[in-house]
């Protein structure tokens, strides 16, 4: 049986943005000692794509780039799972090739933001 986690994909999901309250928010960022490549991206962030043909990638919400983009991400759970929320397999397989065959070699998915201090040390 194949072992598939995050630690063998090399892929991890980190908090980058709280929400106490309807006044209160904060931007959360991880710089281990143990890894640069570990630093996660503090504040909201949004997953799209800029254009037809160009591959998905991660903005800054709050940055101009992201303005008229349109999220890839759906909610699938809110309080409880969400009905119909889920693609049957050969969709998802389908998306993933198409996907797959949009994304140039070696491609960096996070955005070069104007603003170093929001990216932080991945840059």
């Amino acid at each position: 049986m194949q072992k598939v986690n995050r630690d063998t994909m090399s892929f991890a999901t980190k908090l980058c943005f709280i929400k106490e309250n309807a006044t209160k928010s904060r931007d959360v960022m991880k710089t281990p000692m143990s890894g640069k490549g570990k630093t996660s991206l503090p504040g909201e962030l949004i997953v799209a794509r800029q254009s037809l043909g160009k591959s998905i990638m991660v903005f800054d919400k709050n940055e101009n780039a992201a303005e008229n983009l349109v999220s890839v991400m759906k909610m699938v759970y809110n309080n409880g799972p969400i009905v119909d929320a889920f693609d049957d397999f050969k969709k998802i397989q389908n998306r993933v090739h198409d996907e797959w065959a949009q994304t140039p070699p070696n491609s960096n998915p996070i955005l070069k933001s104007s603003n170093a201090s929001t990216i932080g040390p991945l840059l």
